[in-house]
């Protein structure tokens, strides 16, 4: 259960302001009067899709009910919303936005239960948040080169005694913020990831113009060379990243990830 918090007498609400300090707090308008009865809180969006920070949205509906009776308000442009006239009840708080869910990933809603109101002054509930799916769109190219690095012999004279093909991704995205990706490497285009040959996670902040690269060590490489030998030189490998949640925002998506798709499996060898 959540908790509010009772105030007699409001002159001035402050909100409590959205989780882990990632929004500011605001203050909606007072009550008319000192002696009505009234419930006010905010909502907030969590990062949209690509991971970036959505604003607070008016127009999202909020529903307060108790056994008999519905209330309805929308947020203003602070995200804050205020219903007056509240009779002393246990009352429930829901609200949804289209294209957003609730805490768990497929619900539609977010909503506060068995919130006891005496009906005397102002009742603040916390922030309602609400969060959107990342999306396989957060990815929009993913160009691989392979780069050769030559191996020598510890001692004098230090001659070449192999060469190891190092694998560098250069990642467009939309996010502008820092973001965990995990990468997969397959031999199938049409492979979702779950039964990649290699699987890499890592955390990249994109230039200002929504780009990063990847640098591989002699890895994967060697991993997939000690699977398929030599053959590893000529096969044909399909790469992936794949955008995942991090749980900044919201610790309860900490493990989500968007599903490998189709058009961003990208085909590369390590020798031509």
């Amino acid at each position: 259960m959540r908790q509010g918090t009772i105030i007699i007498a409001a002159t001035t609400l402050l909100i409590l302001s959205f989780v882990a300090g990632c929004n500011p707090s605001v203050t909606p308008d007072p009550p008319p009067s000192s002696s009505e009865n009234f419930m006010t809180g905010s909502v907030r969006l969590g990062p949209d899709e690509f991971g970036n920070p959505v604003p607070p949205t008016a127009g999202i509906v909020v529903t307060v009910s108790n056994s008999t009776t519905s209330y309805k308000d929308t947020t203003d442009s602070s995200g804050v919303w205020i219903i007056y006239d509240l009779p002393a009840g246990v009352y429930k708080i829901y609200t949804e936005y289209f294209g957003f869910h609730g805490d768990t990933v497929g619900q539609m809603g977010v909503s506060m239960s068995n919130i006891q109101y005496v009906g005397a002054g102002g009742y603040i509930v916390g922030g309602l948040g609400l969060w959107r799916d990342l999306a396989s769109t957060m990815i929009t190219r993913i160009d691989p080169t392979i780069k050769w690095s030559y191996l020598t012999k510890d001692t004098y004279p230090y001659e070449i005694v192999d060469s190891v093909p190092r694998l560098i991704l250069s990642v467009k995205t939309r996010n502008v913020t820092r973001w965990s990706y995990t990468v997969y490497i397959s031999t199938s285009p049409n492979d979702d990831c779950s039964q990649a040959e290699y699987k890499l996670p890592l955390s990249a902040e994109p230039s200002l113009d929504g780009t990063f690269q990847i640098e591989f060590s002699e890895t994967p490489y060697s991993d997939l060379k000690r699977k398929y030998g030599d053959q590893v030189k000529i096969m044909q490998f399909y790469v992936h990243v794949r955008p995942k949640d991090h749980g900044m925002f919201n610790p309860a998506t900490q493990t989500r990830e968007v599903r490998c798709v189709d058009q961003l499996s990208v085909p590369f060898k390590f020798k031509n």
